[in-house]
């Protein structure tokens, strides 16, 4: 148990290397003689010399030269470890109308609290009915919990204010009639 951070890593046997080697590994090459990975020199491979022009030809194969992974990485522009600050996330389609439907929650909230100071049941019913239509929107669409929430809630706001509204309505409607047939 050599190792702290992993005590349950195997240790290799004390003659063999951890590593294997590379074949021609500690040998010195002069510069521009031939390079690792089968290329020869400054990169360029043998084969696509052209005598007559004296040139190398095209047909390397460009960045994905041999020894160098190609895997794994992200594509043009993205970072390999999500957005980078200020830039933005992936974000699904519908977040439109999912906003849609939370700020008009809020303005169902705010019509049906106007309701109740204002113009009652002219503004608090159609608040409970546009509220309504916006729980429904936000069911078909599949929106997010919160979104639902906020529909239900405006609905709820609204539906509750003008049962209030109504039934003080009627409670004055049944003291005027009271006062009318008590004289």
């Amino acid at each position: 148990m050599s190792d702290p951070v992993n005590p349950y890593a195997q240790q290799a046997p004390a003659d063999q290397a951890p590593f294997a080697q590379q074949p021609g590994y500690g040998q010195q090459q002069s510069y521009g003689t031939g390079g690792a990975y089968g290329q020869s020199a400054y990169g360029q491979s043998a084969a696509g010399y052209d005598q007559s022009a004296g040139q190398y030809g095209y047909d390397q194969n460009g960045y994905a030269q041999n020894g160098y992974a190609q895997a794994g990485q992200p594509p043009y522009g993205e970072s390999a470890y999500g957005p980078t600050y200020g830039q933005p996330a992936y974000t699904p389609p519908n977040t439109y109308q999912y906003e849609s439907i939370r700020s008009n929650s809020t303005i169902v909230i705010i019509l049906a609290a106007l309701s109740f100071f204002t113009f009652g049941l002219l503004m608090s019913v159609p608040a409970w009915v546009w509220g309504q239509m916006l729980v429904t929107n936000a069911q078909t669409s599949n929106a997010p919990m919160d979104v639902l929430d906020k529909a239900r809630m405006g609905r709820m706001i609204a539906m509750i204010i003008s049962i209030v509204q109504i039934l003080l309505t009627l409670l004055f409607v049944m003291m005027i009639i009271a006062g009318i047939f008590s004289h």
